[in-house]
């Protein structure tokens, strides 16, 4: 071969930039080592029998690593379904009791638990100093020492409570739904994005009428935590929709002076297992009975301070 030639025959491996003892790299994966190298060589002229696996592994750790970060989005706001109210000790010790001796008739349908740990029946509950909103009450009071129409002072009132009231977002999918119909049908307004408490002109002008001290009330849910909501209703009219949690919500709730307020609440959303829920004052934890969607609870706060 002449010299012409043989540059001529070199001319591809050039523009491909490999030369021609450089390993066949589109080689299937089981074929055999080519001609320039065996397949232990160890250097660079020869291509190994198997290719490194390591592409494949790294592929294989990065999907199993989406699919856990999948699988976490999404228990992260969707409950798991193996989760059994039976199982928790506040079901056997107090949800279930309260549940067996439940009248609709009566009126000691709350279990409570004192912080000495006394069990009674009582159709109420309590609260004492510590229990207090003075930041609330102390607004309201302003508010009512200020003057203004009933306009102004209603419209300062409803911007004072919501502000004491924030509620947390409501993040499972199916109780969402639930919440949203339910505020639909009931005519309350529920924004998605930031829930706030429903305070009308005609409750808040009731409240100021009252000359009101506020109390916190916590709700919390005392067996499994599975998506349950509930509305929260201040005499009888809509005002919160909670989800309801082992972390808990605290909701700020008036008192009138010399008298009570009667909260109420209804089951909105049930988890699995009913609805578990429980208010926690300075006197101790009061439990209802299990409840299912569209079930109401009815519970007095009475002055004790």
């Amino acid at each position: 071969m002449d010299r012409e030639t043989s540059e001529r025959s070199r001319e591809p491996q050039r523009r491909s930039g490999l030369s021609s003892d450089a390993p066949d790299l589109f080689r299937r994966p089981d074929a055999a080592p080519t001609a320039t190298g065996s397949a232990d060589d160890g250097d660079d002229r020869g291509t190994p029998t198997r290719p490194r696996r390591s592409p494949w592994i790294a592929r294989g750790v990065i999907a199993a690593g989406l699919a856990a970060v999948g699988w976490f989005a999404w228990t992260g706001t969707h409950p798991p379904a193996s989760l059994d109210e039976t199982q928790f000790p506040n079901w056997s010790a107090h949800v279930e009791p309260v549940t067996a001796s439940y009248d609709p008739q009566g009126s000691a349908n709350l279990r409570h638990v004192s912080p000495g740990g006394a069990i009674s029946s009582v159709g109420s509950i309590g609260f004492g100093d510590a229990d207090l909103d003075r930041e609330t009450t102390g607004r309201i009071r302003a508010v009512l020492a200020g003057g203004g129409t009933p306009d102004e002072q209603a419209s300062q009132a409803v911007a004072i409570m919501k502000a004491a009231n924030p509620l947390p977002a409501i993040t499972d999918p199916a109780a969402l739904k639930s919440a949203t119909e339910k505020a639909k049908a009931i005519g309350m307004t529920y924004d998605v994005a930031a829930p706030e408490p429903s305070v009308t002109d005609g409750m808040a002008r009731g409240v100021l009428r009252g000359d009101p001290s506020f109390v916190h009330v916590f709700l919390f849910d005392n067996c499994a935590q599975d998506g349950d909501v509930v509305l929260v209703k201040i005499n009888g009219s809509p005002f919160a929709m909670v989800p309801i949690t082992h972390i808990g919500t605290t909701v700020s709730v008036p008192v009138p002076a010399g008298g009570a307020t009667t909260i109420s609440i209804e089951g909105v959303h049930d988890g699995g297992g009913g609805i578990t829920v429980a208010c926690r004052t300075s006197r101790g934890d009061y439990f209802t009975r299990v409840m299912a969607p569209g079930d109401e609870q009815p519970i007095g706060i009475a002055g004790g301070r």
